[in-house]
């Protein structure tokens, strides 16, 4: 058992770390069980309690700790929040990091794991400030690499006045899903003189709707609360459609259930449809998949339901990035292949302990400089 001896340290400009006084770090994955259970939580808030857990989880073990059991110790520590949550985009890169990071110090780069994992989980933390310009290494743009320079969260106030500025005052703005980044954005437009309506489902089985709906109500926002089967109806009377994902993949993106409908409502009716994410939605590798976990949770409908009823329990569900004409991002109206060459990184990191499949192929696609692109973009494409 963990010893009840502990002391905090104020470490890493700030950054508080809990480290135990004789007696064993406790293990990683009981840190994280919360966590990886808590479905209602935005990818943004379950990536920075992780990092802060692992921060100081890492820190706990002895500088000795070798590379070899700090990788087994970390992915027994992440493996059911990686099968609960990995499909999300942020969660992916986080836990694509920490194993790079960890990758350095395996090979020998005088970064002990301790070090390694700390050092990147500390990145993390800071990326939910919005005053890093005091602390140019940490503000600067992230080429993602681990362990390197950069805000590893796109920077969600910035985010919110680029998205919100793109609104005309007293609009209404009909809202699928929940996301952290789309709340702050209608958050900051009613704190303006735009003022939109929104109107939004339910959104079960989490009830996503009705939590964007008490955010908003606590600023006194005129909010049209429907169920979920009645907001394709709504569609024609929205000036546009704001659709939330935390997972967007190459060819599709995961969004609640009744996102396709509402994209062919949109179409139908010539309703501007947008994707409201920042850049860390998008998924290393580009595989968007549905949780396989999803279709065992019999919580979701009913517990006890007869042998002889089946439960259709996913409420996620793939919407193709044909039907999407635009995306709202931390840099404005994107493209989904703009926003893929910008972004995202075209391979997944291995797991600790498992080799790299050849050097260089971890290289990162994200942050290319705006000349590259527009080079890249006029050169002729080469027959597959």
């Amino acid at each position: 058992m963990p010893s009840s001896r502990t002391t905090y340290l104020w470490v890493q400009n700030g950054i508080p770390a809990r480290r135990i006084l004789r007696g064993e770090s406790e293990p990683l994955a009981l840190r994280l069980a919360e966590l990886a259970r808590d479905e209602s939580r935005t990818s943004e808030s379950l990536v920075l309690e992780t990092a802060h857990a692992v921060f100081g989880w890492a820190l706990e073990h002895d500088a000795d700790w070798e590379a070899a059991q700090a990788g087994a110790d970390f992915e027994q520590g992440v493996a059911e929040l990686e099968r609960r949550h990995g499909w999300r985009g942020t969660v992916a890169i986080f836990l694509d990091s920490l194993r790079l990071a960890w990758r350095r110090s395996a090979e020998g780069e005088s970064c002990p794991p301790r070090s390694a994992f700390s050092e990147e989980a500390g990145f993390w933390i800071w990326s939910q400030r919005d005053d890093l310009e005091h602390w140019p290494d940490f503000a600067a743009e992230w080429n993602g690499s681990a362990l390197a320079p950069g805000r590893r969260l796109p920077a969600r106030a910035e985010f919110a006045r680029l998205a919100a500025a793109e609104l005309e005052p007293g609009e209404t703005i009909l809202v699928h899903g929940f996301s952290e980044g789309l709340a702050r954005v209608l958050e900051e437009a009613l704190r303006t003189d735009k003022r939109p309506r929104v109107l939004c489902g339910e959104g079960l089985p989490l009830l996503e709707g009705r939590r964007l709906a008490r955010r908003l109500a606590a600023l006194d926002a005129p909010v049209t609360l429907v169920y979920d089967a009645l907001l394709p109806d709504r569609v024609p009377e929205a000036d546009r459609v704001w659709i939330a994902s935390e997972a967007i993949g190459a060819r599709a993106l995961i969004a609640l259930a009744g996102a396709r409908r509402l994209a062919r409502e949109a179409l139908e009716h010539e309703v501007p449809l947008q994707v409201v994410a920042t850049s860390d939605a998008l998924l290393p590798g580009g595989a968007a998949v549905v949780p396989d976990w999803i279709s065992d949770d019999r919580s979701l409908l009913w517990v006890d339901a007869p042998r002889t009823v089946e439960l259709c329990t996913s409420f996620l569900e793939e919407l193709p990035l044909d039907d999407v004409p635009e995306f709202l991002t931390e840099k404005g109206r994107e493209s989904s292949e703009a926003l893929s060459l910008r972004a995202l990184r075209l391979e997944r990191a291995p797991r600790c302990g498992v080799p790299a499949a050849e050097p260089g192929i971890l290289r990162p696609a994200r942050r290319a400089v705006a000349q590259v692109r527009s080079e890249e973009d006029q050169r002729t494409r080469t027959p597959s």
